[in-house]
């Protein structure tokens, strides 16, 4: 049985292809599909999981995915809220994350209460982060028990707002870019969609690692799951 996984790439998305390294690894087949081409397609059917890469699409203009966001909302907005209310599974990344945020997505495509905003140094960070886990429902990050360890690349990425405890997921050790309550990473309700500021794709490899090499596996296993998760799923539709 396959898992077709759609990763969004083009107009300045920039890590489609560690992305779908990422997956293919984990045993997913992946199709990298063109913005222009999304925009197009009738229906996400024929897709089991939705990535959306980090970069900078759009080039960051306005603000970080907020071209891309808009974007969505005029052409995909019914089908991608269609696919996840079918639980199926979409992971934002960086960028990817910035787009589901402006999407409304981890508030069942509704206004949010935070937003993600200029890093509090006031420019780019790139430095290897430690993340600490916190309970959670999402498939995403099943019996990962320990601490994580990627690098983290962004501008905008200081988490600002209000959001329920059960819906953190991942927090920095140390203070990275000024967030509330040092939140890396968060998934809606049900657990299905999961966003995140670093670069789990980039840290699949012990050989990568700065130190704490040893954590490499468990990057992998936040794709493992999701294609785990996705095929026992297709297993119980009749």
């Amino acid at each position: 049985m396959t898992i077709k996984t759609l990763i969004l790439s083009g107009f300045g998305i920039n890590c489609e292809q560690e992305t779908a390294a990422a997956f293919e690894q984990a045993g997913a087949t992946t199709h990298l599909i063109e913005l222009h081409d999304f925009f197009q397609l009738k229906s996400f059917t024929n897709f089991d999981i939705i990535v959306f890469p980090g970069g900078f699409s759009y080039g960051d203009e306005i603000r970080s995915g907020k071209i891309l966001a808009e974007q969505i909302k005029s052409h995909q907005l019914t089908n991608l809220k269609k696919f996840c209310a079918q639980g199926k599974l979409v992971l934002g990344i960086c960028n990817g994350f910035q787009v589901l945020v402006q999407l409304g997505a981890f508030a069942d495509f509704n206004q949010h209460s935070f937003t993600l905003k200029e890093n509090i140094q006031g420019k780019f960070i790139n430095k290897w982060a430690q993340l600490n886990l916190h309970k959670n429902n999402s498939p995403w990050l099943k019996d990962i028990d320990s601490s994580l360890y990627m690098p983290a690349r962004h501008k905008e990425g200081f988490f600002y707002g209000e959001l329920k405890d059960a819906q953190i997921v991942l927090s920095y050790k140390q203070d990275l870019n000024g967030s509330q309550k040092n939140i890396a990473g968060v998934c809606n309700k049900k657990g299905n969609i999961l966003g995140l500021m670093p670069h789990p794709e980039a840290a699949l490899e012990d050989f990568l690692f700065p130190k704490d090499s040893e954590k490499a596996i468990l990057n992998q296993q936040i794709f493992k799951n999701a294609v785990t998760y996705t095929l026992e799923q297709k297993r119980k539709t009749p």
